[in-house]
């Protein structure tokens, strides 16, 4: 082979290892955070590191988180949706994976496969604390559902005050959606997001598909990976597409290391 051949080869091999394995982006240094990070080749989910159920909330209804609906299966991380009814009324199990560990601040990455259902496929960060809520939904998927199964939901929500008080109306939220060639269902894609003191980042295969300012988000958020119900925004799950399977293929989280957030090191 023609060293013009070994070189273009060997630049597609490279570029097509990018295209599947994004990690952080080319810009600054990085250190890997093997502790809240999870390739899920394990025979069972790591509960040292994650929760698998939440701890108290059941779900949004007409979803109940199920345990028995996180599962790694062929080093994937598989949340199920599942109908629960038994002629009872509906009910639809849903699933929720969660990092024990905050970070704050990092580039978050997955690589998936939405369910094809129109329960949710989510990825985000998330802190509750007893003065507010803070949120940055890195990807929320309804690959099922009419007229959106190619739309990639992102958005940042922020609360003040008692969490108790907090609903659909008065928290500060910016939704953006990017519309994909493709249904989300369809086939594996990486989702990620770059979050420092000065800005949110959202990539979608690689590409930089949002930028936002970032003025609320400054506090430690946990990862959350789930499945919920969403009736009034995604529609309810129809029984004909259940069960459905939102497929996890790595959670890689890094941090820059040349930076001391507030100042670059010298």
């Amino acid at each position: 082979m023609s060293s013009f051949g070994q070189k273009g080869l060997t630049a597609l091999l490279l570029l097509f290892s990018i295209s599947i394995h994004a990690d952080p982006p080319r810009y600054g240094e990085w250190k890997y955070l093997a502790h809240v990070s999870d390739e899920f080749n394990d025979d069972s989910i790591n509960l040292n590191k994650w929760q698998n159920i939440h701890p108290h909330w059941a779900g949004r209804a007409p979803g109940i988180f199920m345990q028995d609906n996180v599962n790694l299966v062929n080093g994937e991380l598989v949340l199920s949706v599942t109908d629960e009814s038994n002629g009872k009324g509906t009910l639809i199990g849903t699933s929720f994976a969660r990092t024990k560990e905050k970070v704050k601040y990092g580039y978050f990455e997955i690589r998936a496969k939405a369910n094809r259902s129109r329960a949710s496929s989510a990825f985000f960060l998330y802190n509750w604390t007893t003065t507010g809520t803070y949120e940055i939904d890195i990807v929320e998927i309804g690959g099922a559902s009419t007229g959106k199964e190619r739309n990639h939901h992102s958005n940042a929500h922020v609360y003040y005050g008692d969490p108790a008080l907090e609903d659909d109306t008065n928290r500060i939220s910016d939704p953006k959606t990017y519309v994909n060639d493709t249904a989300l269902a369809d086939d594996y894609h990486v989702y990620a997001v770059d979050w420092d003191e000065l800005e949110i980042r959202w990539y979608f295969d690689n590409q930089l598909i949002r930028r936002k300012k970032n003025i609320h988000w400054h506090t430690p958020m946990q990862i959350t990976i789930d499945t919920e119900t969403f009736p009034s925004w995604l529609g309810m799950p129809r029984s004909s597409n259940l069960p459905a399977e939102f497929k996890v293929d790595y959670l890689r989280v890094w941090q820059r290391s040349d930076i001391v957030y507030g100042e670059i090191k010298r």
